[in-house]
């Protein structure tokens, strides 16, 4: 059974990749024990403990009523000797501590790139799907969200590790729903075990249902319009405007100069377009589509679309 599978059992991978993936959200009801060796309270607090010299802010956040903490709260600044500086920001475990017992949630990006367990689970699924894989920590108090309604720019497995969370789920498009009169679309509770699948661009609130909730989510990005066009630029555009020594000559520096500069660009930008081909088009398609190009390392995706900012 391959790690997809295992997340997504009892449903067969094919039904979710005909019919979910990156179209509908989905709530898989799962066993209490399914992931029981993944993470647990003693990871994260071995986690903490252990690699409080490595890792900060943004890697490392705290949020209270949805909204981040600034970072001073729980780092602190230490004298080291070294050749290029003089010292050194750590985050404090016990501030930490005293802010989630003060109902601060706890957010860790990137946690696969310090556990081992977690890291083989994000290189397997990685190459199942032929994407990038980047998962996100949360721990979280009764009725404290990480953050406010938002959507997110990727899709994203959620996984309860431990305790419950309530998610609202209230519909698609990037466009901020408005809070006052939309209607609340579906409401899940997850439970450890439970997976949520939602595809990006929904917009979503997340709320523990219990006073200690563990999750994780796993954000799945594949290529977006984004990267076509930056691959446009790249395989096609850029090499067709080495063509014209125009482009190798230095910046101009008046006014008058650089406005001819801009037309030029311009149109030449508008004659590569309207030059581009099927055949060229299917091409770029192909080498935007290239395995070692879709999983460009392990980004990692900070700030959701907070609503009303």
């Amino acid at each position: 059974m391959t790690i997809l599978e295992k997340i997504l059992y009892p449903l067969k991978k094919e039904i979710f990749l005909d019919n979910y993936q990156d179209t509908k959200v989905l709530f898989i009801k799962g066993e209490q024990e399914k992931f029981k060796d993944f993470f647990s309270f003693d990871d994260l607090n071995f986690f903490l403990n252990t690699h409080a010299n490595s890792i900060q802010f943004p890697e490392i956040r705290l949020s209270l009523d949805g909204k981040i903490l600034d970072p001073g709260l729980y780092q602190e600044t230490i004298p080291v000797y070294s050749n290029d500086s003089f010292e050194k920001t750590k985050i404090d475990p016990r501030k930490v501590s005293d802010l989630i017992n003060k109902n601060a949630s706890l957010i860790i990006s990137g946690i696969h790139e310090y556990n081992l367990n977690i890291q083989s689970f994000a290189h397997q699924l990685s190459e199942e799907l032929t994407s990038d894989i980047n998962i996100t920590l949360f721990y979280n108090t009764i009725n404290q969200p990480s953050f406010d309604t938002h959507c997110d720019p990727v899709a994203v497995f959620t996984v309860q590790l431990e305790g419950q969370k309530k998610w609202e789920i209230f519909g698609e498009g990037y466009n901020s729903p408005d809070k006052e009169n939309s209607l609340l679309a579906i409401e899940y509770i997850l439970e450890k075990g439970d997976i949520l699948y939602i595809p990006s661009g929904v917009w979503h609130k997340a709320s523990p249902e219990t006073n200690n909730s563990l999750s994780m989510s796993i954000a799945v990005r594949n290529n977006n319009i984004l990267d076509l066009i930056a691959c446009i630029l790249e395989c096609y555009i850029h090499p067709e405007l080495l063509k014209n020594e125009l482009y190798y000559m230095p910046m101009p520096r008046d006014q008058e100069a650089l406005t001819r500069l801009k037309t030029q660009i311009k149109n030449d930008l508008v004659k590569c377009i309207e030059n581009l081909d099927d055949q060229q088009f299917s091409q770029i398609i192909a080498t935007l589509n290239r395995e070692d190009r879709v999983k460009k390392g392990n980004s990692t995706y900070h700030v959701p679309f907070d609503l009303g900012n």
